[in-house]
């Protein structure tokens, strides 16, 4: 196989317990000039640092390590200084981008929704440790519902969410909430933008709602 221009490790040195196999895998699966994209979770977050002023644990369990740029630089030996480009948070500048973009669009599907800013909730269920098994997504569902009774909650359903819903019979706890078919990212992140609050089991969007 290969060589590659590029070898993307999205979201997985954290989970890896020899990095040098990593990195001396990746250059040999690269073409010359090719890049070596990676990202990992950031120790230095706004959210984690809130979460442990707080002292409440953020970090994955499964997590191995945390990783500092200077320590990633130091693995990836025989790579020239200048070809090391350590960047910030990619979901912060992408969400911002987005967000430039969307007033329009958003105070539309607002209007459409009959809903105003920070007067409703935006939620996601996807995980499958909150689908698979029925009395947890019937737990979360019943959560939301009691939300939903003081505050409107939208909920774009996932189709695999919306799969074992259907199969566990538990399509009447949707009727508190307000349904929405999947939302294209600029969507999506706009109206969180402007709810009140979101719940989800997303990893990504607790990241993104230190941006909005």
């Amino acid at each position: 196989r290969g060589p590659f221009d590029v070898v993307v490790a999205g979201e997985l040195i954290e989970h890896v317990t020899d990095l040098g196999m990593l990195f001396r895998t990746a250059a040999e699966l690269l073409a010359p000039d090719g890049e070596m994209l990676l990202t990992t979770p950031n120790p230095f977050a706004p959210q984690r640092v809130w979460a442990g002023r707080r002292g409440i644990a953020w970090e994955n369990v499964d997590h191995i390590l945390l990783a500092f740029p200077t320590g990633i630089a130091e693995l990836a030996e025989g790579i020239p200084d200048k070809r090391i480009v350590v960047t910030g948070n990619t979901v912060v500048g992408a969400v911002t981008e987005v967000l430039r973009g969307t007033s329009a669009s958003a105070a539309a599907r607002l209007t459409q929704l009959g809903l105003a800013a920070d007067s409703y909730v935006v939620s996601t269920i996807h995980r499958p440790e909150n689908t698979d098994d029925p009395g947890r997504p019937a737990a979360v569902l019943g959560c939301l519902g009691e939300v939903a009774a003081r505050m409107p909650v939208l909920l774009p359903l996932h189709p695999r969410t919306r799969s074992r819903i259907d199969a566990f019979g538990l399509g009447d706890l949707l009727q508190p909430l307000t349904i929405l078919e999947p939302l294209a990212y600029d969507d999506f992140v706009a109206l969180c933008a402007r709810a009140a609050f979101a719940i989800s089991d997303s990893g990504g969007i607790q990241e993104e709602a230190s941006v909005w």
